[in-house]
């Protein structure tokens, strides 16, 4: 395995996502990398959830994430996307995308992390 991927999103609980992302990373020897896809809905998000992407991209940095900005319609076809571009062998995703991301993309290790608590103010990913 030499790239993971991180979907980075406005939740709290995002971190969660990087953490496991960066532990897999850290034991295969990997690239650990990140993505957010902005989407229309994100530019009406609150001030208080925009704070928290920009925490969540702070805290995959220290981590040793490169982060990259996308920007989309709907993140699971950017996401399909980049990862088809990037070469990437493992993505690891908040559950609820994990489950959308497993029919697309058949051929990388997905990890799911399950948030457990759900954001009253998350931005539908």
């Amino acid at each position: 395995m030499a790239n993971v991927l991180i979907c980075l999103s406005a939740s709290k609980y995002n971190s969660r996502v990087i953490d496991k992302g960066a532990q897999i990373a850290k034991s295969n020897h990997a690239v650990l990398s990140a993505i957010f896809v902005q989407t229309p809905k994100y530019e009406g998000a609150s001030a208080a959830s925009k704070s928290c992407l920009r925490e969540n991209i702070k805290y995959a940095e220290s981590k040793g994430a490169k982060v990259t900005i996308l920007y989309g319609q709907d993140v699971l076809p950017q996401l399909v996307e980049y990862v088809g571009v990037s070469q990437v062998d493992c993505v690891v995703l908040e559950k609820k995308l994990a489950k959308q991301a497993l029919f697309k993309l058949k051929d990388i290790d997905i990890y799911s992390v399950n948030l457990l608590m759900c954001d009253k103010e998350v931005i539908e990913v």
